[in-house]
């Protein structure tokens, strides 16, 4: 890397406390930012970029942007970071970014709870992006895979992760601006745990979605309040949205559903529905 900026204390920014724009080369590790108006952190149209061992917290006092928002950036590393206490996602790489790592961070108490990791194609192609390490607690979702506003989502992968005490541990959600699709491609998920989440993990969507080729293996999934492992439709009958070639084995799924009389309470395992809200 050729330019570092290590070791600063920002607090109370009206705006951002570090941004990195069309920038390349860059290391953005052991800072401390604090109730920042916008993101503690972010970077936006640039290659190359770590962002290692910071601390962030009480970002997005103005609800604008994310904690930490990695936006149309290609080859980059998000590691080793500590992020809490914001009132938005807490880690986000959207906006057709590429290349990525997201590992060894930790992401708890969202004001809120909105996800503490989320990765979003939103309007672009986003994929071969590799999330694996983190610890995400106490949010609305530990991990949420999302493409927003008609980009694709492809080759992700989430593995050895864990999340507990969320919404949902992790959900793969086909949602956002009406009358596009929502694609996604070619997603892993193994090797993680989920536990104490309200839902295990989610794959879903409205109309629109377009969910191929996932693959759900050798996680553990236990004493959620609702079901462990949850496929659905949240809308419908009519319009156009497909989930195809999802392949959910060797799992460890026990001890869910164990809370409230709710319509998957019972159905602890795995639950296949279309739910018209």
């Amino acid at each position: 890397m050729y330019i570092k900026i290590s070791g600063l204390r920002v607090v109370n920014s009206e705006t951002s406390g570090i941004l990195v724009t069309q920038s390349r080369h860059i290391t953005i590790e052991k800072n401390y930012t604090d109730s920042t108006y916008s993101s503690g952190i972010v970077v936006n149209g640039s290659y190359d970029i770590a962002v290692d061992a910071n601390e962030v917290a009480h970002a997005c006092t103005g609800l604008d942007q994310e904690c930490v928002s990695i936006m149309s950036t290609d080859t980059f590393e998000i590691k080793n970071n500590r992020v809490h206490d914001g009132l938005q996602e807490g880690i986000d790489v959207k906006v057709g970014s590429s290349n990525g790592i997201v590992c060894t961070n930790e992401v708890y108490n969202q004001t809120g709870r909105p996800p503490g990791i989320y990765i979003d194609a939103f309007s672009g192609h986003e994929f071969n992006i590799d999330v694996f390490d983190n610890i995400s607690h106490d949010n609305g979702f530990g991990f949420d895979i999302g493409c927003e506003d008609g980009g694709l989502l492809q080759a992700i992968k989430i593995h050895h992760n864990k999340a507990y005490n969320n919404g949902r541990g992790l959900w793969v959600g086909g949602w956002g601006v009406a009358g596009v699709k929502h694609q996604f491609s070619n997603i892993s998920i193994y090797g993680n745990e989920f536990y104490n989440n309200d839902v295990g993990l989610e794959i879903g969507g409205y109309t629109g979605t377009d969910i191929d080729s996932i693959g759900v293996f050798n996680n553990l999934i236990y004493r959620n309040k609702g079901v462990g492992v949850r496929i659905t439709r949240y809308d419908g009958p009519t319009g156009d949205f497909a989930i195809r070639n999802v392949s959910v084995i060797n799992n460890t799924i026990y001890g869910n559903g164990t809370v409230g009389n709710g319509w998957d309470a019972d159905n602890g395992g795995i639950n296949i529905s279309t739910s018209l809200l």
